[in-house]
This record gives C-alpha cells, structure tokens and sequence, in this order.
C-alpha cells in the first residue's frame, strides 16, 4: 500500500487499497459472467495474484531466469538463454515509475542482456546468423552499450556485410549523443578498418 499510495495517509491508504480491489472484483465477475469473483488472495497482511486463475508474463521469466542460474549443462545453459531472451519483451512494468520498482526492474533487464550476450557467445562459432540476430536485440536493451556494437560490427565484418558497418557506427554515435557521450577511438578504429581486413582477406583467397 506505501508502494502505491506513498502519499495517503493509512486511513486513505485502506479506503483506496478497499475501493481498487472492489472494482477490480465488480470487474472480473462482469467479464467472466460471474466464473470469477476475485484473483487475490489474502494471507499474512499481504495480497497476491492468484496463480490458478492468473498468469502473468513476469513470473515466466522469472521461472527462466531461475532455470538459467540452475542449469548444469551447456545444453540446459542454451536452452534457458534462449527462453530468457524469448520471453523479455521489454522493461518490466513500462510505464510505472516508483523507488521499489526500479532496482527491480533493472535487475532483471542485466539478467535478459547477460543472457542475450552468453546465447551469442554459445552460438558464435557454429550459428553467426543468429548471434548477429542476438546482438541485435541486445542492443536494444542496452542501447548505449558500445561493446556491443563493437561485436555488431565484427560479425558484419564476418559475414561480409560491410555496407552495415558504418550505418552501425552511425547508430552507435547517435545513441551516445543521447548522453552527451561518443564512440571511442576503438569503435571507429573498426569500422574504418573491418572493410580493408575483408577487402585484404578476399584478395588472399583469390
């Protein structure tokens, strides 16, 4: 309730908690032609979802993100990886801003890139498309994460798509700008030289 309603005092912190979970009990028996009267359940001062009759896309992460920290083998590793990545799609609770939620919601987007960053490593050798593909996306969770497009442009530089080379610096730069920041020496040092290596490379093997 003081996650919610920081403000209130406690009288109006319960007269609200009261009137929210009424119109959500009005709600759900409207929509479901009374089949379901309540989702919560009451225990110990606190309210829960119900998991019988509610599913929610944070607790299958959350599962995932649990089976990858347990997982024993390099097999059981990728798989939890790849459900992780799968099952992220985009900052936990968007749209809500509170000091409780933050750290968590921070905490499980280092999980998704850790995850997105080990399924590529897992799959450089055998599966550069789909590392690429992951990368990718995990640029889009951690957009001003130059490393990242630093490995990008390797990968494009592997797999011979020099033209996307400097649209990815170009990005890069943009993204920094954001934060008042630019790309490193390294990160133009690579898209100026990954060109000439490839160049270099296809005249070896002529």
């Amino acid at each position: 309730m003081n996650a919610l309603w920081p403000a209130n005092t406690s009288d109006k912190t319960n007269n609200a908690l009261n009137t929210a979970l009424s119109r959500l009990r009005n709600a759900m028996a409207k929509a479901t032609r009374g089949t379901i009267t309540d989702i919560a359940i009451v225990g110990g001062g606190r309210y829960r979802l119900d998991p019988d009759l509610v599913e929610v896309d944070y607790w299958h992460l959350d599962r995932a993100i649990t089976a990858r920290r347990s997982a024993s083998t390099a097999q059981e590793r990728i798989d939890a990886y790849r459900e992780v990545v799968n099952l992220y799609t985009g900052p936990l609770a968007e749209g809500i801003e509170s000091e409780w939620l933050e750290p968590v919601r921070e905490a499980v987007r280092r999980d998704v890139i850790d995850a997105a960053a080990a399924l590529a490593h897992a799959l450089r050798e055998v599966d550069p498309e789909q590392t690429l593909e992951l990368l990718e996306r995990a640029r889009t969770f951690d957009p001003h994460n130059e490393l990242l497009y630093r490995d990008i442009m390797r990968l494009q530089g592997r797999l011979g798509r020099l033209e996307a080379i400097p649209r990815t610096l170009a990005l890069l730069t943009s993204k920094l700008a954001e934060i008042d920041d630019e790309p490193s020496p390294e990160a133009t040092w690579l898209a100026a030289n990954l060109p000439r290596h490839h160049a270099k490379d296809q005249l070896s093997t002529s």
